[in-house]
């Protein structure tokens, strides 16, 4: 533990550009919120957290008061019979006590609603930054098929003006037919990953023009990164435990509140001519068969076992921080390196080699690993961004920061 807060320490003075929440483009964000409305399991969570808001409004309502009549009304021989009815005022505190533990379970469930959106929110980020690095590789695979065509026509060029041999044709065609099978397997990939986005979205997936991951640079997230030293408390994933914990405690209010004395309103009528009357009659309950006291152990444990488990998302919230600062800095280095080296020398090599060849001083093979190795090159940067961007978006969820948004959302009445 006291590494990583040495590593949080660093990472703070070394990474400005964390930011919380950096400005999203615009067809994420749409997609984002698209889910929120659209996605089953958020609806249904959100469904359910409102009908259990319905059930605590109830659980704050007087029980149903009672009526009862005694011996038959009708029939020969029958007699006007005593007719009674009978409201618990419930002044034990046990109907405040049922209300209080109904909105825990309420708030269990909001928890559990933030959990989801996290999660498929999540789910939506990776899943557009895949595509973003899909479309980027599709582009670089246009642009390779454009130039072996032509690379090919300057060959055929030189083949008639005599300069080069025939056999340098056939080595553009293969070169030109391996690009275009290439392009073809990226338009497959990235038309398959686009059906996956919408199905998970709800929306189809949109990549601002002015926006290419080739020229992505993590400076660009420039902000304030907030304290990295804490694991927010206020995070769904601790919640969640922590009111099924007050949910068993306030239960435990409610059994014992049961069993305390009450008071009950009383309408009496002995006969049905009579004109009745009505009162106060006491409730003291006096035996509970040892079944308040066992619901009330097993209520303890409960509250016990989820404080325990408020303890373990804890470590693992934890641990899931640790992990996406690493992610975020690890790819941060490496973009970095792509960026001061290994993207320019790949691109100076091709230029080096497309110079020589014109002269005769280097083999078309030669030209085709300069060109393979440059293609690798700005494909592997675009996905290094593209796992930047993912691990950039598990720690904005370590923080809560979509749920927190998606609550003012709702706040605005922008998801009823």
């Amino acid at each position: 533990m006291k590494n990583f807060y040495i590593l949080v320490i660093i990472v703070t003075a070394m990474l400005p550009s964390l930011a919380f929440a950096f400005d999203m483009p615009a067809g994420l964000d749409s997609a984002v919120r698209a889910a929120w409305k659209n996605n089953p399991e958020i609806k249904a969570s959100a469904l359910k957290y409102r009908a259990l808001l319905y059930d605590a409004d109830s659980e704050g309502s007087l029980s149903a008061g009672e009526l009862s009549v005694g011996d038959t009304l009708i029939g020969e021989g029958a007699t006007d019979s005593v007719m009674e009815f009978s409201q618990p005022l419930e002044i034990n505190g046990s109907r405040g006590a049922r209300r209080r533990a109904a909105l825990s379970r309420a708030e269990e469930e909001r928890a559990s609603l933030l959990l989801t959106v996290e999660d498929v929110s999540l789910s939506v980020t990776e899943a557009y930054w895949e595509l973003a690095k899909l479309d980027a590789e599709r582009e670089l695979k246009k642009a390779n098929v454009r130039y072996f065509s032509d690379l090919k026509k300057m060959i055929e060029r030189q083949i008639e003006a005599g300069t080069l041999p025939g056999f340098h044709s056939l080595r553009a065609d293969a070169a030109l037919s391996s690009a275009k099978q290439e392009l073809q397997s990226a338009e497959l990939e990235y038309s398959s990953k686009k059906n996956e986005f919408f199905t998970i979205s709800g929306m189809a997936f949109e990549l601002p023009n002015d926006f290419s991951i080739y020229d992505f640079k993590p400076e660009t997230l420039a902000s304030l990164a907030p304290d990295m030293m804490l694991v927010k408390n206020t995070h769904p994933m601790l919640m969640a435990p922590k009111f099924r914990a007050e949910t068993a405690e306030k239960e435990i209010k409610a059994e014992k509140a049961s069993m305390y004395p009450d008071v009950e309103l009383i309408m009496r009528k002995e006969t049905f001519d009579d004109k009745g009357g009505a009162g106060l009659r006491a409730r003291l309950p006096l035996f509970g068969w040892g079944k308040t006291s066992k619901k009330i152990k097993s209520l303890q444990k409960i509250a016990e076992s989820e404080r325990e488990m408020e303890r373990k998302a804890y470590m693992e919230l934890e641990c899931e921080l640790q992990n996406a600062v690493s992610a975020v800095l690890t790819y941060e280095s490496i973009i970095n390196e792509y960026d001061s080296k290994i993207i320019k020398n790949a691109d100076e090599l091709v230029r080096i080699v497309e110079k020589a060849y014109s002269k005769g001083a280097s083999g078309f093979l030669d030209l085709i690993d300069a060109k393979k190795s440059q293609t690798d090159a700005h494909l592997q940067r675009a996905s290094i961004a593209s796992e930047y961007l993912k691990a950039f978006a598990r720690l904005e969820k370590t923080y809560g920061i979509v749920s927190e948004e998606y609550s003012s959302y709702c706040a605005g009445g922008k998801n009823e």
